[in-house]
């Protein structure tokens, strides 16, 4: 219980200022926007490797690339991070999918609880028509004003055959 503690107050520390942060230098829009452009430009990037791979000069840089990547081994640091992520990847990732349970099953139990309560109040559907709405054209919402009309209102007059008389 205590690590949960730790861990909220660090949550509730970090996420205000990652939130200034990003709103100050604008962090997620500028991520947003250059996943975006690598998105639009990969069929020409895929082209453009796929041109220069078939040349000698291609080749013989791909093979450079790879013996130096081997020679100063970054490779092996690469597969120590991934045979590292393999063992604790588990460990992480449980704990965050159990918290998520835990908070769905939390809300369909407050949503159950809510309609259990208006079960239980006989007079909860009083005044409300079918499709959830209070009469008089309101919206049905707390505190709501006049429902938003969708499309033209028609307006008519009639008389009957008894009025004639």
């Amino acid at each position: 219980m205590a690590g949960t503690y730790r861990t909220l107050r660090c949550a509730l520390v970090v996420l205000p200022a990652r939130a200034t942060l990003d709103s100050r230098l604008g962090l997620r829009r500028r991520a947003r926007t250059v996943a975006e452009d690598a998105r639009r430009s990969w069929p020409k990037w895929r082209r453009q490797y796929k041109d220069f791979s078939g040349t000698p000069l291609g080749r013989a840089a791909f093979l450079t690339g790879i013996f130096l990547l081997f020679y100063t081994g970054i490779a092996f640091r690469l597969l120590n991070m991934l045979f590292l992520l393999w063992w604790i990847g588990p460990l992480i990732v449980l704990p965050l999918l159990q918290a998520a349970s835990r908070k769905a099953v939390a809300d369909a139990q407050k949503r159950e609880a809510a309609a259990a309560a208006a079960a239980r109040n006989p007079w909860s559907a009083f005044g409300r028509r079918a499709g959830g709405q209070a009469p008089g054209g309101g919206s049905g919402r707390p505190g709501g004003g006049p429902a938003r009309q969708e499309g033209p209102v028609i307006d008519a007059e009639w008389t009957t055959i008894d009025d004639d008389s």
